[in-house]
């Protein structure tokens, strides 16, 4: 049994030197939080992974990775599920500069994300999956007009 954290600080700008030039390396606009990570959670070296993000996108995630859920190894799953939100949108690029939109009391954009996958292994190297995905994605009706 393993269990990892580890800790997350990251700007959320196209690259350092916007943060640090044209943000004033502005603590709001950075995503900080922890992600833990667990290593054979049921001794059948199984994953499980959570991640809490805070800061400028409020997000939560998690995921399980089962590699053989039965006695002759042939099937196994994952899942992963991650939902988010945030104040402030890029929506346009004037003058080679983005164009942002932020709203102090509301969401602006907010998404979810959700996968299933099922995974066949019918000789020792060759492997099938099987997924289904869905993914939602929600904008301030402010951006579209």
């Amino acid at each position: 049994m393993v269990f990892i954290s580890g800790a997350c600080f990251k700007p959320i700008d196209r690259n350092l030197n916007q943060w640090l030039v044209e943000q004033n390396a502005s603590l709001d606009r950075v995503n900080y939080g922890i992600k833990l990570y667990y290593n054979n959670v049921s001794g059948k070296n199984d994953k499980l992974k959570l991640g809490l993000i805070n800061g400028y996108t409020k997000q939560l995630s998690l995921s399980y990775d089962r590699l053989y859920i039965d006695a002759r190894l042939k099937w196994g799953f994952k899942f992963s599920f991650a939902a988010g939100k945030n104040r402030e949108i890029n929506y346009n690029t004037i003058n080679d500069k983005q164009v942002f939109l932020k709203d102090e009391n509301n969401y602006v954009r907010n998404f979810t994300n959700a996968n299933a996958e099922l995974t066949y292994r019918k000789a020792i190297k060759t492997r099938h999956s099987f997924g289904i995905s869905y993914a939602a994605e929600g904008i301030k009706d402010t951006i579209v007009s």
